[in-house]
Parts: structure tokens; sequence; C-alpha cells
């Protein structure tokens, strides 16, 4: 697998940096622009990192960003997800005005 580029992580190696499971949660619902499974965000993480991710972190980053003040996620159904831009209407492909 090739390396992510640009990511707190790399391909056979710890994760760096707290918060790097919440990194990929947001990059992995970036990527998807729509409402996603909390299992197929798991999925979707082991994959951009490269390497397995306790069900319980993803699960864990999730609950806690759609709690805390930061509110980039939502949740908006039981075991979906989005981003809150991504809810509100604005642009989630790269392109912001």
């Amino acid at each position: 697998m090739a390396s992510l580029g640009g990511g707190p992580w790399s391909v056979g190696s710890e994760p760096a940096g707290p918060g790097w499971v919440l990194k990929a949660v947001v990059r992995v619902l970036t990527d998807r622009g729509e409402p996603m499974r909390a299992k197929d965000i798991h999925a979707a993480v082991e994959v951009l990192v490269g390497e397995p991710v306790p069900r319980s972190s993803v699960k864990g980053a999730l609950a806690s960003d759609v709690a805390g003040s930061s509110g980039r996620l939502v949740r908006v159904t039981r075991g979906r997800y989005v981003l809150a831009e991504t809810r509100s209407g604005r642009a989630s492909s790269g392109t912001q005005g």
C-alpha cells in the first residue's frame, strides 16, 4: 500500500500525535461527502491508515466530536454520521465560497 501523504500517519509505523483517529474519520467523511454508517467509517479508516484500528477508537472519536465543542461531526441518525459542513449545505469537495 502506498504512503498516504499529508496525513498524521504512515503505513507500517505507529500513528503520531493525539487525535489521529479523529483526523482520519474527518478525512474519510470529507472524501465521501455524505452520511456514513459507523462500521463503514471504521473500515474506511483502516484502509486509509493501512493497518488495523480498534473499532472502539473510531466510535470514541465519533462520540466525542459529536458531543464536543468543535462541532465537526453530526449524528444524523443512530449509527450514521456526516460532517457538519456537509449537513448545513456547504460544499465538502474542497471548493468553498
